[in-house]
């Protein structure tokens, strides 16, 4: 499994976890609409996660930015 597949698999267990979904409900592509579960509290505790688990912080201009497991994805990728 090379780096992004890990990454992704990584966000992908965050947001099931968030949403208390069973980890085959989520694929890599999810979105925040696709899920009733994924409302703000939900969203919160997927961001607070992401800057846990991947050690970065996310600015107030970028919060809005995590609303997609590909989203996310980018995200990370601009952050140091």
């Amino acid at each position: 499994m090379n780096n992004d597949q890990t990454t992704s698999s990584q966000v992908q267990a965050i947001v099931a976890e968030a949403l208390n979904l069973d980890l085959d409900e989520v694929h890599s592509g999810a979105a925040q609409e696709e899920f009733t579960e994924w409302d703000s509290m939900a969203y919160l505790t997927i961001l607070s996660n992401i800057e846990d688990e991947f050690g970065i912080s996310v600015s107030a201009e970028n919060i809005n930015n995590f609303g997609s497991i590909p989203q996310i994805l980018e995200e990370i990728k601009k952050c140091p």
